[in-house]
C-alpha cells in the first residue's frame, strides 16, 4: 500500500506537469517574432513529419535557425499527443548548447516542459578515482534510498543541465549520472550526444 501511494503521487505530480506543459505550449508563440527566410517552411515540415509519423532529412546552411525551427514545433505537437517526448540528438558541444538556448528562450516565452542534458560519466562524476559503488564513493552508498526525494526535487525543475544535476546531486547527495538515467522516462525533451542512442552505459 506505501508503495503504491508513493508511485500514486508520483503519477500525480507528472500528470499536473503535463497538463501545465500542453497549456503553455497551445498559448506558445514562436519567441523570437517572426520566422526567417526558411524557417517556417522547416517548421512546418517538421511538424507534418511528427504528425504523420514519418522521417524527414533537411539540409540548411548555417545561421538560418535550424535548432529553433526544428524544437518549437516537435514542443508544439506534444501538447497535442502526437509523440510523448522530443529527443535531440548532437556529435558537438556546440549543438547540445543551441538546444539548450533555444529551450530557455522558449521558457521565457512562457514554455513550461522540463529539459534533461545528459553528460558522460567521466565529466559528471563528483567522486573522481573513487569506484562506483557505496563502499567507495558517498554519491552511490544508499543511492535507491536517497533516489526518490531527489526524483521529486529534479521534476520540479524545468533545466536539467549538467549544473542542476550537480546541484541536486550534492543536495541529496546521489550519483548525478544515475540520478540523470533514471529521469529520463519522466522528462519532456533529452539532449544527448548520438552515442546515446547505441549504448546509455558506454
Amino acid at each position: 500500500d506505501s508503495t503504491l501511494s508513493r508511485f500514486s503521487n508520483w503519477l500525480h505530480i507528472l500528470a499536473r506537469r503535463r497538463r501545465e506543459r500542453d497549456a503553455s505550449l497551445s498559448a506558445l508563440g514562436f519567441p523570437y517574432g517572426g520566422f526567417r527566410t526558411g524557417q517556417r517552411e522547416i517548421a512546418e515540415l517538421t511538424y507534418k513529419c511528427v504528425d504523420q509519423g514519418g522521417q524527414l532529412l533537411l539540409e540548411a546552411p548555417t545561421g538560418i535557425g535550424k535548432t529553433s525551427a526544428v524544437l518549437f514545433p516537435a514542443l508544439k505537437a506534444l501538447a497535442t499527443n502526437k509523440h510523448d517526448k522530443v529527443v535531440f540528438l548532437t556529435a558537438k558541444t556546440v549543438g547540445r548548447r543551441a538546444a539548450e538556448s533555444t529551450l530557455a528562450d522558449l521558457a521565457a516565452a512562457g514554455y513550461r516542459g522540463n529539459a534533461l542534458s545528459l553528460t558522460a560519466k567521466e565529466k559528471i562524476c563528483l567522486s573522481p578515482g573513487r569506484a562506483c559503488h557505496g563502499d567507495d564513493c558517498p554519491y552511490a552508498r544508499d543511492y535507491y534510498e536517497k533516489l526518490q526525494p531527489a526524483m521529486h526535487a529534479a521534476i520540479e525543475r524545468d533545466s536539467l543541465q549538467r549544473e542542476d544535476l550537480e546541484s541536486l546531486a550534492r543536495e541529496f547527495e546521489v550519483c548525478p549520472y544515475e540520478l540523470a538515467l533514471d529521469l529520463l522516462p519522466w522528462v519532456d525533451v533529452v539532449i544527448a550526444d548520438l552515442h546515446y542512442v547505441y549504448s546509455l552505459t558506454a
